[in-house]
């Protein structure tokens, strides 16, 4: 796998991906994706940022480099040496194939290479409850929740961590 940070100049191949995942927009977002949800997604941040605090945007290819997903990475947040994935994507044509893990342990190896991490932490969406997937490759319930608002709609979201060794 290879990680690519981009930006918008590249917002056309990330809608292309975006659309490849429609069942996940219209559970969270009440929506199909379009160049304003790639917009969001790349350049939005959250309110509460530490002064090291970075964000990438992240395009994952496979070893024939096909594009086969995005993960949007917020380092340093909510503190330093912390990277809140706040999205990992895989096209769902390609689910149950062991892409998601093989996607996700690569973005585990890059967080702490490139940035030094010690922990991951990301939220599960009641309308798009993975949290098995999650589980599955190392992350717990942190005890912590919140709610997320999207474009059109509001969710629950249960926060997990992993301690990254």
């Amino acid at each position: 796998m290879d990680l690519q940070p981009v930006n918008l100049s590249s917002q056309s191949l990330i809608l292309s991906i975006f659309e490849k995942a429609p069942h996940y927009f219209l559970q969270v977002e009440g929506c199909l994706p379009t160049l304003a949800t790639v917009s969001d997604a790349v350049l939005c941040a959250p309110a509460n940022i530490t002064a090291d605090y970075r964000k990438e945007f992240l395009l994952i290819r496979d070893d024939n480099g096909e594009p086969v997903g995005t993960a949007e990475l917020h380092v340093n947040h909510p503190e330093t040496a912390i990277a809140y994935l706040g999205l990992l994507l895989v096209r769902e044509d390609l689910h149950r194939r062991g892409m998601g893990r093989e996607c996700y342990y690569a973005l585990e190896s890059y967080v702490k290479e490139t940035h030094g991490a010690t922990r991951i932490r990301l939220g599960v969406s009641d309308d798009n409850d993975v949290s098995g997937f999650w589980s599955k490759v190392g992350f717990r319930s942190n005890g912590r929740s919140y709610s997320y608002v999207g474009e059109r709609k509001a969710n629950n979201v249960v926060e997990y961590e992993k301690a990254l060794t």
